[in-house]
């Protein structure tokens, strides 16, 4: 069970690195005018490939269902953001391109909903939307991430909002050495090594995952070592008339005892092997 979860888990964490390309966020100061600008400037100058999107941890509720929580993303544009997310259909290999609210295929699957479900997404900050979800993704990151395009969100809020975040990848540079290129540059607020965070738990998780598998399968051998032994220590008893036997009719104690021990030695390794088999 434990080799069954730990390779579950690390193989979402490596559909979760094919799916989201970015590995850093930047948390941009709302109170500056030009910071989104100031930071895409640096980026550009630096040739880091990055998007510009708003977000903000929500709560929503799907007709009849417990209250979920996840971290909506609003993306404002379309090329540069299908460049740092692969997000697929669930239903199909098309790109993520349709417009609209797009939440992970987990919620389908756990509370069997339809394509279209009706939703209710609400915040801290004021946002109460009750709408219907265009689709579901492929895979499940581990914030739970919410997806839609600026225009529907600004449609469905009566709202004009601009971006508070840029996702990026930084390829070879160093984070804490990025850290220090942007933490003096006008708007900056936070920088967070996204998928460097993940990539820690799941090793973390792999570690441990590793330990009891180990110490598992070790119990697993002991046992089976102490069974074949009470095995082979009850058939021995068994067979002591037999030896007595061999020994009138002329055998050597020496004889006797080989003839015995193969047989139960043969008989204990046909009966582990067939075991194992129906174990398996």
């Amino acid at each position: 069970a434990s080799l069954t979860l730990k390779t579950s888990v690390t193989d979402s964490f490596k559909k979760q690195n094919e799916m989201f390309l970015f590995d850093t966020t930047i948390t941009v100061d709302s109170r500056v005018e030009n910071g989104v600008s100031n930071l895409e400037q640096y980026l550009k100058d630096n040739h880091f490939e990055y998007t510009a999107v708003k977000q903000e941890t929500v709560s929503f509720t799907f007709s009849d269902q417990p209250v979920a929580f996840g971290n909506l993303i609003v993306y404002f544009d379309n090329d540069s953001f299908n460049n740092m997310a692969r997000l697929e259909e669930t239903d199909s290999d098309v790109e993520f391109k349709n417009k609209g609210f797009w939440f992970p295929e987990c919620y389908k699957k756990e509370y069997k909903l339809s394509d279209e479900a009706d939703v209710n997404i609400s915040s801290a900050s004021g946002t109460n939307i009750d709408t219907k979800t265009t689709g579901f993704i492929k895979y499940y990151y581990f914030d739970g991430f919410i997806f839609v395009d600026n225009e529907t969100f600004e449609e469905t809020t009566n709202t004009t909002i601009k971006p508070n975040s840029i996702l990026l990848t930084r390829g070879e540079k160093d984070f804490n050495e990025l850290r220090n290129e942007v933490k003096n540059i006008e708007g900056y607020l936070n920088i967070d090594d996204t998928i460097g965070k993940s990539k820690g738990n799941v090793q973390v998780f792999d570690t441990v995952a590793t330990i009891i598998f180990i110490l598992f399968l070790s119990a697993t051998l002991m046992l089976s070592l102490f069974v074949i032994l009470n095995l082979f220590l009850t058939q021995i008893n068994e067979k002591k008339r037999e030896l007595i036997t061999l020994m009138i009719n002329g055998y050597s104690r020496k004889e006797a005892s080989k003839y015995v021990y193969f047989d139960t030695i043969i008989l204990t390794i046909i009966s582990s092997f067939l075991g194992v088999g129906i174990g398996l």
